[in-house]
């Protein structure tokens, strides 16, 4: 199940965050900014012009097509005189620089226009069978046999480890595989739930012969630094290390990964000069200004940061390529390989269903818990993703993206844990807590994180999501 997971995180193509639309569902037009969090944001000359505190569910209407143009440069803004237009009549007083530019707030907008940046085109059809929550579907259909194809001049390969000298006699027999087996009988069908372990599958033997595979030499793990120009973080720095940065010149900081994704979880980022300068290259030496603490620009982080995630993703996927190198050491025996008993038919396990308000329904995905979960009385966001960090599959509107959520799931549990341990309590298996209105429950089944957040001022129902995490356990296994 974790290779699967896995394979889903590190491509485009994975699980969705959020359910697949129907090709019927259009694009809204527009999307509701909330109206306090842009007031907030206004210049000490608008300021003033505002007659009255917005309310907490006012909300002013941005055309979806402006906030998409712009979130590629990591701000989205708007003109006075558009926000005057959008806002309640008479909240603002006559006056005003009308095409002064007003910054609308990035996490809001994030927060809406979220799912529209991860819809697509088309989506392939899931596979019938063999991923993580997936049940096995229809046999494929029988190939006719044909003769078979000359065998091809194999690519060169390294060198082998050790090959004993041919016997004089005669010529040692080919090694690789006996030139007959038989074809296996095809399997029976078989019903219930389906879920592959995290262990890969072992490779085929063959006596006398060594498998030695190696990763592919064309592709390279992913950095663990994230990498951003010194000149795009100066903004609203003192004037003496602002000077400092400029002499600099081109300079790069090189984020520690880690670091930088345990400075984002809070939604914001400070360093010390002398940090940065130590990330910087070209490398450069210390300063009288180190210890000054500056404020960097989450919006301009969060692209380069999210980018180099993927990347680490797409490296840690297992299977991608590699080379295997076959090493002679023994010429090989024959073989005769018995046909395989036929399995005994599975009772279909409905259990998860039954647990999800579906109990005819078996089979199930990553994408078809969450959104099934979402139904539920109470819930407002739902997601599963795995220790490593990787996101299986999310329905959730957080202030953070879901992969950042992630992200932070085994280090909430790494720091909860060890208060637990010193406490004499054990490790916990369930974190539970409230913030801003919301409340949240987080299970962690061995691997595999489940994380469900409720609407604003309601409760989870948390016996049904208990049985719900105690099932998906079980049939993890």
């Amino acid at each position: 199940m974790l290779d699967s997971i896995k394979g889903l995180s590190a491509t485009g193509g994975g699980p969705a965050t959020s359910p697949p639309s129907s090709p019927a569902e259009a694009v809204p037009d527009h999307l509701a900014i909330p109206l306090k969090s842009v007031l907030d944001r206004l210049s000490a000359a608008l300021k003033p012009l505002a007659t009255r505190a917005a309310g907490p569910e006012e909300k002013i209407n941005v055309p979806t097509a402006k906030v998409l143009a712009q979130l590629a440069t990591g701000a989205v803004r708007i003109t006075f005189d558009e926000l005057r237009a959008a806002a309640p009549a008479g909240l603002f007083s006559a006056g005003g620089q009308g095409d002064a530019l007003v910054d609308l707030p990035l996490p809001e907008v994030l927060r809406v226009a979220g799912p529209l940046l991860k819809r697509k085109p088309a989506q392939k059809a899931e596979p019938a069978a063999g991923s993580f929550f997936s049940g096995p579907g229809p046999a494929p259909a029988a190939k006719p046999a044909s003769a078979p194809a000359p065998v091809a001049p194999a690519t060169p390969v390294a060198p082998p480890i050790f090959t004993p000298p041919a016997a004089p006699s005669a010529p040692a027999p080919h090694a690789f595989a006996p030139a007959f087996q038989p074809a296996p009988a095809p399997e029976p069908p078989r019903s219930g739930t389906t879920f592959t372990t995290f262990e890969p599958a072992p490779e085929p033997f063959v006596p006398g012969t060594t498998f030695i595979n190696s990763p592919p030499a064309a592709e390279t793990a992913a950095s663990p630094t994230v990498p951003v120009k010194l000149a795009v973080l100066t903004v609203g720095w003192p004037d003496n290390v602002r000077k400092e940065a400029t002499d600099l010149g081109d300079a790069t900081v090189e984020f520690p990964r880690e670091e930088l994704g345990n400075a984002m979880k809070s939604g914001k980022v400070v360093f010390t000069w002398g940090q940065l300068r130590s990330w910087m290259n070209p490398g450069v030496g210390p300063s009288a200004l180190d210890s000054t603490a500056l404020q960097l620009p989450l919006r301009v982080l969060v692209q380069p940061f999210m980018s180099n995630m993927r990347s680490a993703a797409k490296s840690a996927a297992p299977g991608e390529g590699g080379t295997t190198t076959f090493v002679n050491r023994a010429p090989a025996p024959a073989l005769t390989v018995p046909p395989p008993a036929p399995a005994a038919p599975v009772a279909a396990d409905t259990k998860l269903g039954e647990a999800l308000g579906k109990p005819e329904k078996a089979h199930w995905t990553p994408t078809e818990i969450i959104h099934a979960v979402i139904g539920l009385p109470g819930v407002f966001g739902a997601m599963l993703s795995l220790q490593e960090g990787h996101l299986a599959a999310a329905e959730m509107q957080a202030t953070l993206p879901p992969e950042l959520l992630a992200y932070a799931l085994p280090k909430l549990f790494s720091a909860t844990g060890e208060q637990s341990r010193q406490m004499k309590l054990g490790d916990p298996t369930m974190i539970s807590l409230v913030a801003e209105g919301h409340h949240w429950a987080v299970f962690k089944l061995e691997k595999i994180f489940f994380t469900v957040m409720s609407r604003k001022g309601h409760l989870l129902p948390l016996p049904q999501l208990q049985t719900i995490a105690t099932e998906i356990a079980r049939q993890r296994k």
